[in-house]
């Protein structure tokens, strides 16, 4: 079943995840971004990037933004 932006319930909830990633790895100094990033979190976002491409929108602009943030957060611990 689909809601009204054409999201399955799945990647509804993966939207909810990804926000809630991006909100962790977003404050300024924190190490969140620096444990995601050992834990594989960038290529499991890159992954997630490339399988969502042209499927859902949505999910995929939070995977980009998380990504982002991530990347950011790592340069700002240098």
């Amino acid at each position: 079943m689909t809601d009204v932006h054409g999201m399955t319930a799945e990647l509804t909830e993966l939207a909810g995840m990804l926000d809630k990633l991006y909100e962790l790895c977003d404050v300024e100094g924190s190490i969140n971004a620096s444990i995601a990033t050992k834990n594989g979190g960038m290529e499991l976002l890159t992954s997630l990037c490339d399988f969502l491409h042209g499927r859902s929108s949505k999910p995929l602009v939070l995977s980009l933004r998380t990504l982002s943030s991530i990347i950011h957060g790592e340069k700002s611990l240098s």
